[in-house]
């Protein structure tokens, strides 16, 4: 019998390699090795479920690739597309509409659209949305963002996941997770900790409380500075809107202080939003009222409103990366959890090109 020692001192080290091999074939090998081949050939063999799901789902080649890849690291992933009946380039003008998608003014030239509508070649100035702040985004921007294939990884992914509340799926820890490092963490509203109120409006809505915690921080940002949440401004005083629902600059008014007009009514949604725990339950209702009941059940589907029956004209956020920033906040939550069942829907449009859109370089 021959084994790989033996052949080992027969040989050089130029043939230890055929002489492993060999030594497979040989009755008695080790059953590491056979176990070891085993999983060779395995790794090399196509999983030909995952390729009908794919086909079936409608995915294009140019979504394949990225997916087969997330597929081999994360099995349990369900890849769902939405195939909308908007047509790409049809999209990309609908959004490249002034102040639909905006970039912080402080970006790159290259971020920033420089069309007549929106610059001033005379003065090197940008029109403001909102404030001085956010500038229109530039038309390559506007279409890497709209690009769902730019984000099949597994840090930005998660702008695709399903936003309904799932029992048993979200814990209060994980909303701590969002939290950590942000104003909210470790602390109180009126009567429980924020983590605590955001998950209980998020289960009594059906709204994914993971969501619920990122749109909050992607909102009013980690240190929480704004009037609109502080309940000090002078003319709503202990009226808070933490997901500044209509807190947009109009009628010589700015975000914040047209936010808190909307928040102190006594209307829907539980207004006037005089307590913490009654702003973040009923934004939660709010939102699930008007963008989970819209078919915007995902944060890019909240961001780009390209699936409902009334395109474009329902965007939550005007921020280009919005969904973006909201994904990779949302994954955070799901760290420990990442090998179970996870359900990501992508938007597949008419007409895509072969291309994947890039982001403007210097």
């Amino acid at each position: 019998m021959y084994t790989i020692e033996r052949f080992s001192k027969l040989m050089n080290k130029k043939t230890l390699l055929f002489a492993a091999f060999a030594a497979m074939q040989l009755p008695n090998m080790n059953p590491l090795k056979q176990v070891q081949a085993s999983e060779i050939q395995q790794s090399n063999v196509v999983d030909t479920n995952f390729e009908d799901a794919l086909t079936r789902e409608g995915f294009p080649e140019t979504y394949k690739v990225a997916l087969r890849k997330l597929h081999s690291q994360h099995p349990n992933w369900i890849f769902r597309a939405t195939t909308t009946t908007e047509d790409w380039n049809l999209a990309l003008e609908q959004e490249k509409v002034p102040g639909r998608n905006l970039v912080e003014s402080s970006s790159s030239r290259l971020w920033k659209s420089t069309s007549a509508k929106v610059y001033d070649i005379a003065t090197g100035k940008w029109k403001g949305f909102d404030s001085s702040r956010w500038v229109q985004a530039s038309d390559e921007v506007i279409a890497y963002h709209l690009d769902p294939r730019n984000f099949l990884n597994e840090e930005d992914i998660f702008q695709f996941i399903d936003q309904e509340y799932v029992d048993g799926e979200q814990s209060i820890e994980g909303v701590e997770k969002i939290l950590k490092g942000t104003f909210m963490e470790n602390q109180n509203v009126e009567t429980m900790s924020y983590a605590q109120a955001i998950f209980l409006a998020g289960r009594n809505n059906g709204v994914n409380p993971y969501l619920l915690a990122s749109m909050i921080v992607n909102e009013q940002g980690a240190k929480g500075s704004s009037s609109i949440i502080s309940g000090t401004d002078a003319d709503y005083r202990g009226i808070y809107n933490y997901y500044n629902i209509e807190a947009y600059q109009k009628n010589g008014k700015t975000a914040a202080k047209n936010g808190l007009a909307w928040a102190s009514k006594e209307d829907s949604y539980g207004r006037p939003w005089n307590t913490r725990e009654k702003a973040i339950a009923g934004g939660a209702m709010y939102y699930a009222n008007n963008y989970l009941s819209n078919a915007q059940t995902t944060s890019y589907l909240k961001k780009f409103d390209v699936a409902s029956s009334n395109p474009y004209v329902h965007q939550y956020m005007t921020a280009i990366n919005g969904a973006l920033k909201e994904g990779r906040r949302l994954k955070k939550a799901y760290e420990d959890i990442l090998d179970t069942e996870i359900t990501f829907t992508i938007p597949v449009y008419g007409n895509m090109p072969d291309h994947i859109a890039k982001l403007p370089t210097e």
